[in-house]
């Protein structure tokens, strides 16, 4: 009788379960080392940052250098956060996203700052209050100037007097808030208003409807008016070293 020996059937189906085990384990120690010699032989390197975005102050180089100092890494490896971090210090800057581009580009969507006022002689300032470097920027914007952290007060007080002005015609040229929290602003036609440290728009809407009804024709004679009265305002002429007041005889309160 011939005996053919046989591997019992458990212990095959443990070898076959050994085997894709192993097989596996190969597989992704392969795929691990490959990936390391990519890395360490920069294969998937960066060939070219680009630039998007509607610039008028930054230029492309200089984005473009702020991204590619201490660049390390290949398209897959390159520190993303780094470079967030160095392209955002730039002044002018306001927000910036970086994009990988297959197979070897990197994209920066840029937002340059859009400045609404300026905040003394060196700096600007955004409508979140964001202060930033002047630069070579000279257009014509509203001059703001009061102590430091004061920046949103001052774009929402803008905000409220601009809506009253402009239904005269006029346009504040600058608004100043003192240490002690008083303030006054100057008009494009040069006519300075004292406006004190309480009920300011009271005091704006009052200025403006007398304007418009009793001093208009007399605009160009106005130098300075003080808004501090209790019930009207004094206005100092082109031609008076002292104000002469209106509706009201009183001395102004300190207000």
């Amino acid at each position: 009788m011939n005996r053919t020996s046989a591997t019992p059937k458990p212990l095959l189906a443990k070898l076959k379960r050994l085997t894709i085990v192993v097989l596996l384990g190969v597989s992704v120690a392969v795929v691990y080392a490959g990936l390391t010699a990519l890395g360490k032989q920069q294969l998937f390197s960066i060939e070219k940052v680009v630039v998007e975005g509607e610039l008028s102050m930054l230029q492309h180089d200089q984005l473009i250098q702020a991204a590619s100092e201490n660049l390390n890494g290949n398209f897959f490896t390159f520190d993303v956060d780094r470079m967030y971090s160095q392209v955002k210090a730039l002044q002018w800057v306001e927000q910036v996203w970086v994009d990988r581009v297959w197979p070897d580009t990197i994209r920066l969507r840029v937002k340059e700052q859009q400045p609404v006022a300026y905040w003394g002689e060196k700096f600007l300032i955004n409508h979140a209050g964001v202060v930033f470097e002047r630069g070579g920027f000279n257009k014509t914007l509203p001059a703001f100037n009061g102590p430091w952290g004061t920046q949103q007060d001052m774009l929402k007080m803008y905000s409220r007097l601009e809506t009253q002005f402009s239904n005269a015609g006029l346009v504040i040229q600058s608004l100043e808030m003192d240490e002690r929290f008083a303030w006054r602003a100057m008009l494009d036609n040069g006519v300075e208003l004292v406006l004190g440290r309480a009920t300011i728009e009271e005091r704006v809407v009052r200025f403006v409807t007398a304007y418009e009804q009793n001093l208009l024709e007399k605009k160009d004679q106005l130098k300075r008016v003080d808004l501090r009265y209790g019930h009207g305002f004094a206005v100092l002429h082109q031609s008076q070293k002292k104000s002469a007041a209106l509706n009201n005889q009183q001395q102004p309160k300190v207000l």
